[in-house]
């Protein structure tokens, strides 16, 4: 993008898991909506939580089905920062989650955290750059 361009993006915050889930379903009624506008999403999973990872599947086929076909979506592991002090949290590896990234044809970004920003801006304006580029 030129440098100086200006570029609004919103971001809306659903559920991580299936709507199956306690307070998850309330979402499912606006979700569908923002889909149909969406130039692009951020899929993010738990990378200490398989449960969201299985999820996935189930919000990868909603956007599909009532998104723009051309939308873009770059997949993110969230929540690294609970890594630094237990590796052994980890539930969902890279090569994982990077194989389902490429089945999908989805763009497979750096792991980030929001709660220590670690990585959030880059991959933000990374998505941002795929869609006006």
């Amino acid at each position: 993008m030129p440098s100086g361009s200006r570029v609004k993006a919103q971001i809306w915050d659903t559920c991580t898991h299936t709507p199956t889930v306690a307070g998850c379903e309330r979402y499912r009624a606006i979700t569908t909506g923002h889909y149909r506008k969406a130039e692009g999403a951020l899929l993010v999973y738990d990378v200490t939580c398989k449960e969201s990872f299985k999820s996935l599947e189930y919000w990868l086929k909603e956007l599909r089905s009532h998104a723009d076909p051309n939308i873009r979506v770059a997949l993110v592991g969230n929540k690294v920062d609970m890594l630094f002090t237990e590796p052994g949290r980890r539930e969902v590896s890279k090569h994982e989650a990077a194989e389902f990234a490429r089945k999908n044809g989805l763009i497979f970004t750096e792991e980030s955290s929001a709660l220590a920003d670690v990585n959030i801006k880059n991959l933000v304006e990374n998505l941002i750059l795929r869609i006006f580029l």
